[in-house]
C-alpha cells in the first residue's frame, strides 16, 4: 500500500509506522511533516514538507494513496492557556480542512481517510459509558470553562472532516483514549514519573473515569479499521474497563514502590 500519515512524527505515527514497517510486503510510507527527521524511526521513510494549513506540492502524494491517516496536532501535553487553546484547534482543524481539500480534488482520490479524534468529545459522566452511536457529546455547562473548550475543539475537529463529501473515500473518525506506552514523554510515563516522585495521587474526588489504551491495542485496532470496509463513521478506542483516576494512579503507586 502507499500509505500517506501527515502528522506522522508523532508518538502515535512513529506506533503505526514501526508496524507498518514489520510487515512481510514493503509499504510505501509518506510522512507529511511541518519539519524535522530526528524523530523519524526509519530513514526509508519518505519525508514531505507542508504547513498544515494550505494546499501545495505534498498534495500529489494524497492522489493515488490506498490510504491518508491524518495524526496532526500539537501535543496537549501543555498548559491550556487562550493561546495555547487556539493554537491546538488551529493545529487540528486546519489541517484537517487541508486534506479533505487535497482528497476533494484528487484524480484518484483514496479509497480511505482516517482522521484522528479524540475521546474528549463526550460529556463528562461517572455511571454511563459513551458509545458511538449514543453517547453525548459536549460537556454540562456548569463544568470548567476549560474542559468546555476542549470539547468544543474536539466538535469543530470532527466537523472538519464531515464538511467534505467524499463519495469514493471511506471516512473514519478515531476518538482515541489515553495512549498508554513505555516511550519518553508519553502520558504513561509521565503518570510512572508522578508515581515514582510521590506525586501520582488523587485528583479532586478521584471519581473521574480514565479511559486508555494500551499502545499495541491502538496499532492493532487501526490496522483493523484498514482491514474492515464495512466500518465507517466515528469509533472509539479505548480498553473496555476504564478505572476512576484515584484507582488509576494508587495502582501505579503499588507498582513503583
Amino acid at each position: 500500500m502507499k500509505i500517506v500519515i501527515p502528522g506522522g512524527t508523532g508518538f502515535l505515527g512513529q506506533l503505526l509506522i514501526k508496524s507498518f514497517l514489520s510487515d512481510s510486503e514493503k509499504h510505501e510510507l509518506v510522512v507529511l511533516s511541518r519539519g524535522g527527521r530526528s524523530e523519524m524511526v526509519d530513514s526509508s521513510i519518505r519525508l514531505v514538507p507542508w504547513d498544515a494549513h494550505t494546499l501545495g506540492e505534498w498534495a500529489r502524494e494524497i492522489d493515488g494513496a490506498d490510504v491518508v491517516i491524518n495524526m496532526t496536532g500539537k501535543s496537549v501535553k501543555c498548559f491550556y492557556t487562550d493561546k495555547i487553546l487556539k493554537i491546538l484547534r488551529d493545529s487540528r482543524v486546519l489541517s484537517t480542512e487541508v486534506v479533505g481539500q487535497a482528497i476533494k480534488q484528487a484524480q484518484k482520490p483514496p479509497p480511505l481517510w482516517i482522521q484522528m479524534s479524540t475521546a474528549a468529545i463526550y460529556a463528562h459522566t461517572f455511571d454511563t459509558p459513551n458509545d458511538e452511536e449514543n453517547g453525548r457529546i459536549g460537556e454540562d455547562p456548569e463544568i470548567p470553562r476549560v474542559w468546555k473548550r476542549i470539547s468544543e475543539l474536539a466538535q469543530d475537529w470532527e466537523k472538519a472532516m464531515d464538511s467534505f463529501p467524499t463519495d469514493k473515500t471511506r471516512k473514519v473518525l478515531v476518538r482515541c483514549g489515553v495512549v498508554m506506552g513505555l516511550q519518553k514523554g508519553s502520558a504513561f510515563d509521565i503518570f510512572l514519573k508522578l508515581s515514582r516522585w510521590g506525586l501520582g495521587g488523587t485528583v479532586a474526588s478521584g471519581k473521574q473515569m480514565i479511559s486508555w489504551i494500551h499502545e499495541s491495542d491502538f496499532v492493532n485496532s487501526m490496522r483493523f479499521l484498514l482491514k474492515n470496509e464495512s466500518i465507517k463513521g466515528p469509533v472509539n478506542l479505548c480498553a473496555p474497563h476504564p478505572l476512576p483516576q484515584g484507582e488509576f494512579m494508587r495502582i501505579l503507586r503499588d507498582t513503583v514502590g
